[in-house]
């Protein structure tokens, strides 16, 4: 009885660490958005950068030491710069794309990054892709094609900001998966952990020559809290889902993350109800309504695959 009873209480934890990384993860591209008002994106960037490695020194040095991450040579050596160019990658585009389109479309155009990385895998670790995913790869591209229906020739000509930014965050997309696919053969050599304070430390330094930190000290009270924020969700998240991913079958986690751009837009819709103008949410008509619920379809059907393959 203890045993399933410890079963059951490790499920729930690992439940609840999942909502905790869905609700997180779709909380922050609103708090990115609002604070992209006050801070450019390699500012912002740098920040983040700088804080959160600074959160994971103590971490580091009690658990494994801090010249640790940098014992690395030859090939991890390659990995580990492919992992910092390419998650540094990431937060630059998916900020830049961010500051031109509404946190709703950019959560939309991440939901890539899982199928990249599935199509990497495929690729260059001759992993199995089922017929099932072969389905939800179909479903999230007609999905995609039907929310950006009202967009088509500001995304084919990109003549407008809204094109660029759609395109920022598909570039944002692909260094994520690029990110995650160097990082697992790089596990066999570093921790989770490290890989991150590697990325973080070595970010901070290569996004300095273009930051401003000083107008960190022009930022009222808000804008402040909302840099806190964006640092502190991005850690807890990020620790919450590898957590879960102990608890519970990554298949099912994948597809509780698939919902985040459904969370996201709720989170646009009860900060609407205060101030519309805040983070203002675009017309969707009824095919973008319904391309929306074919992308996270899509994006789930496509991890929950992995587990029939």
């Amino acid at each position: 009885m203890a045993t399933v009873s410890g079963r059951t209480e490790d499920r729930s934890l690992g439940l609840t660490l999942a909502f905790t990384t869905l609700l997180l993860w779709g909380a922050l591209p609103v708090v990115l958005k609002l604070l992209l008002q006050s801070l450019d994106p390699f500012t912002v960037t740098w920040y983040r950068f700088l804080l959160a490695g600074a959160m994971l020194v103590p971490v580091i040095h009690f658990r494994y030491g801090l010249g640790s991450p940098f014992r690395i040579r030859g090939v991890a050596s390659v990995l580990a710069v492919v992992c910092v160019l390419g998650l540094g990658g990431n937060y630059l585009t998916y900020l830049m794309g961010l500051s031109r389109i509404s946190p709703g479309s950019a959560q939309i155009v991440m939901q890539f990054s899982p199928i990249i990385v599935l199509l990497g895998g495929l690729i260059f670790f001759k992993e199995a892709f089922s017929r099932l995913q072969w389905i939800g790869l179909g479903v999230l591209i007609v999905g995609m094609g039907l929310f950006f229906n009202q967009r088509f020739a500001e995304l084919l000509f990109v003549l407008e900001n809204y094109g660029i930014g759609v395109w920022l965050v598909f570039a944002s997309a692909i260094l994520w998966g690029v990110f995650m696919l160097a990082q697992k053969p790089l596990l066999r050599h570093l921790p989770s952990t490290s890989i991150m304070a590697l990325v973080y430390w070595f970010g901070t330094m290569l996004f300095l020559p273009l930051a401003q930190p000083s107008r960190i000290f022009d930022l009222p009270a808000i804008p402040s809290l909302l840099l806190a924020c964006s640092v502190v969700f991005t850690l807890i998240s990020y620790l919450s889902f590898a957590e879960s991913l102990k608890r519970m079958e990554a298949s099912r986690m994948g597809a509780l993350v698939s919902l985040t751009p459904l969370v996201t837009m709720a989170v646009m819709g009860l900060l609407a109800l205060f101030d519309p103008n805040l983070v203002p949410m675009e017309p969707l008509n009824k095919p973008a309504v319904g391309g929306t619920i074919l992308v996270v379809i899509g994006s789930m059907c496509s991890t929950l695959g992995k587990s029939a393959s």
